[in-house]
């Protein structure tokens, strides 16, 4: 669900705001995305270690040696449904940048679930529209439309209402008629 594209969406958006350099990681502890481009593929071992430990780091100028492609900053693990998805560093003096990562981390995840409530609408929509498209067949396949109902958690059961839209033409208002 961590893309390189929303990865790259937060890193820009959090940079214009903060004038702070952030990293975010995926869940190997890749940097995907950078304000730094030098730095994407590179490994992150904090990251590595907040991806371990599932617990934020903060990483001083005399901790900086004990995990290589670091700098100071804070690294906050991104959960998404209960699980560690990536980790977002930010960096600067500790102090100044522990006030805000909450927050960085707060609106790093609301992104990431709106983009997969985003593509879960999109996917219904689309399954939808499928089930109509094969309904209106001369012959339909059933058992495909059961599949995708069944995706959908719907199960159809009688009774059933029938809808139908009656189109004369475009410059006439359509009836709609209940059975």
């Amino acid at each position: 669900m961590l893309t390189r594209e929303i990865a790259e969406t937060i890193v820009k958006e959090t940079m214009n705001r903060l004038n702070r350099n952030i990293n975010i990681m995926d869940k190997t502890g890749i940097i995907i995305s950078s304000g730094d481009p030098t730095r994407i593929k590179q490994v992150h071992e904090g990251a590595l270690e907040v991806i371990r430990t599932g617990k934020p780091i903060i990483i001083t100028s005399e901790n900086t040696v004990q995990w290589e492609g670091t700098l100071t900053g804070i690294n906050l693990p991104i959960e998404f449904q209960n699980k560690i998805i990536g980790v977002i560093g930010i960096t600067g003096e500790p102090k100044e940048v522990e006030e805000f990562g909450g927050l960085v981390k707060m609106t790093t995840e609301l992104m990431i679930k709106q983009s997969f409530l985003a593509l879960q609408m999109e996917w219904k929509q689309r399954t939808t529209e499928m089930i109509i498209e094969v309904l209106i067949k001369a012959e339909p396949d059933f058992e495909a439309i059961d599949h995708w109902l069944n995706l959908l958690h719907i199960q159809l059961s009688p009774p059933y209402n029938v809808t139908y839209v009656l189109l004369k033409s475009r410059k006439e208002r359509f009836k709609i008629k209940y059975l």
